[in-house]
C-alpha cells in the first residue's frame, strides 16, 4: 500500500484528529468574533433591532460551547478504526439492542472512530443542494464520530462526522476538511434505560443503538477482535527556522482496529448460560441455525449487575445430522397449480 493509503484508512487517523482539532479551533475563534460583534451591536442597537442582536449573541455562545467541548473531546480521544465487516455486523445487532450503560460499555471516555464504510446516514439541512426553495432535510453518510462519556453522570455526547462536503458551502472553518461535523447529540443516561417503544421514537435515527452495539460487541473476544497499529502523527507547521542536526524522530499514535472475529463458533456454556456437555444435551435429529441475539450477562459483586452480550448466529445440533429443511407455503388465488 502506497501513500494513497493515508486518504481513508487506519494510517489516516492521526491526521484526521489533527484536522478536526484545527477545524473546531477555527470554529471557536470564528464564533468568538461573532459574539464580539453582537455585543457591539447590542450596545448601539435601537429597541427594534436589539432582539435580533440578542439572538445572534445566544447562537454564538452555543456554537462556542459546542466547539470548545468538541475540541476537548478530539484532543483527548483514543483512535479507533472499524472495518466493513464490523460495521455491517453491528448494524444488524443494533436492531435488537436492550438497555445498556455508556460508562460500562465505552472502551474509553473519549474517542474518535472512523468507519471503513458509512455506518448509516445523518439527517441535515446543511447538505441541501436546493437551498433557494426552502430547507430540505437530506441524508448524509455517517463516516465517523467523536464521543465523550461523563463518568459521573453516565451522559453521552456524540459529534457525528461525514466525509461529504456541504453542498451549501457550510462553515468556512471546514472548507477542504477530510471530515465535517454534522450534528452534536447529547444523550442523558436515563434515555438509555427507556422502554423499547421510547427508544424507537428517538430522533437520532438509530445512531445511539449502533454506538451501544459496537461498544458492547468489541468488548467480547469471542465475537470481535481488536488489533493495534501505529500511524504517523503529522508534523505541525510553524515558521521557526530548522534546528541543526538530525531531524526529530517521527511520532506515532496507536490506532485500535475493530473487526469481527474470523472464527465464529458455537457459543460456550458461559455465553449461553447453559450446559454444552453431551450428557445434558437432548438427542436432536437435525441441525439448524440460531440467529444472533442479545443476552443480559451477570457480572460484578455477587453477579448482581447486568451487561448486554451479543450471541452471534451459530449452528445448533449434532454435527453428523442433516440441516432441518424449511417448509414453503404457496398462496394461490384459486387457480389450479
Amino acid at each position: 500500500m502506497g501513500r494513497r493509503k493515508q486518504q481513508w484508512s487506519i494510517y489516516a487517523m492521526p491526521a484526521l484528529r489533527s484536522a478536526l482539532s484545527a477545524g473546531f479551533t477555527a470554529d471557536r475563534d470564528r464564533y468568538a468574533d461573532v459574539l464580539a460583534d453582537a455585543d457591539i451591536t447590542i450596545e448601539e442597537a435601537e429597541d427594534d433591532d436589539i432582539f435580533a442582536a440578542l439572538d445572534s449573541r445566544y447562537d454564538a455562545e452555543q456554537q462556542i460551547a459546542d466547539s470548545r467541548d468538541s475540541l476537548r473531546d478530539v484532543d483527548a480521544a483514543e483512535l479507533f478504526w472499524v472495518t466493513k465487516r464490523m460495521v455491517r455486523f453491528t448494524a444488524a445487532a443494533a436492531q435488537s439492542l436492550p438497555d445498556w450503560t455508556p460508562t460500562e460499555a465505552a472502551p474509553s471516555l473519549n474517542g474518535l472512530v472512523a468507519f471503513a464504510e458509512p455506518a448509516g446516514s445523518i439527517p441535515s439541512t446543511e447538505w441541501d443542494e436546493t437551498p433557494l426553495v426552502g430547507e430540505t432535510v437530506v441524508q448524509v453518510p455517517w463516516d465517523g464520530m467523536v464521543w465523550s462519556v461523563d463518568d459521573l453522570t453516565g451522559n453521552l455526547r456524540v459529534a457525528t462526522l461525514t466525509r461529504q462536503p456541504s453542498a451549501s458551502g457550510g462553515n468556512p472553518a471546514w472548507d477542504g476538511a477530510p471530515l465535517t461535523p454534522v450534528h452534536i447529540y447529547h444523550f442523558d443516561a436515563d434515555a438509555l434505560t427507556s422502554t423499547a417503544d421510547e427508544r424507537t421514537q428517538r430522533e437520532d435515527g438509530g445512531i445511539l443503538s449502533f454506538i451501544g452495539a459496537m461498544w458492547l460487541i468489541m468488548s467480547q473476544p469471542s465475537t470481535a477482535q481488536v488489533a493495534h497499529e501505529t500511524a504517523p502523527i503529522p508534523h505541525r507547521k510553524n515558521d521557526d527556522p530548522p534546528v541543526p542536526g538530525p531531524p526529530p524522530r517521527r511520532q506515532t499514535a496507536d490506532v485500535s482496529i475493530i473487526d469481527v472475529h474470523p472464527q465464529q463458533q458455537e457459543p460456550s456454556e458461559r455465553e449461553t448460560g447453559g450446559s454444552n456437555n453431551s450428557r445434558s444435551r437432548r438427542q436432536y435429529r437435525h441441525r439448524w441455525w440460531v440467529r444472533g441475539h442479545w443476552k443480559q450477562q451477570a457480572y460484578g459483586p455477587h453477579r448482581s449487575l447486568r451487561k448486554p452480550m451479543y450471541i452471534s448466529a451459530f449452528v445448533k445440533g449434532p454435527e453428523d445430522k442433516p440441516f432441518m429443511k424449511g417448509r414453503v407455503y404457496v398462496l394461490r388465488d384459486g387457480e389450479a397449480p
